[in-house]
């Protein structure tokens, strides 16, 4: 179950087994997750370039201002038109970001 209210998204994921649950919840800017997958900007943004490799965007979770960073590498301006242009273009193998990985992770073991 995907749940979004008061700007914070919630995913529980129930296991068939034992009836065990695990419970996610993201409150931090989405916008470290599009940072943890600089492909995915850059397709999204052909004139958007960073790399992992720059000690700024090593770590997107630790980063404060991911909103505000990702505007200015992509000059827009407006979190849901980044969202629908940089969603389709995410790479789960690729992507960086921890709290993405661990959210990933749990919904490929509890939903297949």
């Amino acid at each position: 179950m995907v749940t979004f209210a008061f700007g914070v998204l919630f995913v529980a994921a129930a296991s068939p087994v034992a009836n065990l649950f695990k419970v996610r919840v993201v409150c931090e800017e989405l916008e470290s997750w599009f940072l943890g997958d600089s492909q995915a900007v850059t397709a999204a943004y052909s004139g958007c370039r960073f790399s992992h490799g720059t000690t700024k965007y090593r770590d997107p979770d630790r980063m404060t201002n991911a909103s505000q960073e990702l505007a200015k590498l992509t000059g827009d301006f407006s979190k849901v038109g980044r969202a629908s242009l940089i969603a389709p273009h995410l790479d789960p193998a690729r992507n960086v970001s921890g709290s993405f990985q661990v959210l990933f992770k749990t919904l490929q073991q509890h939903l297949g």
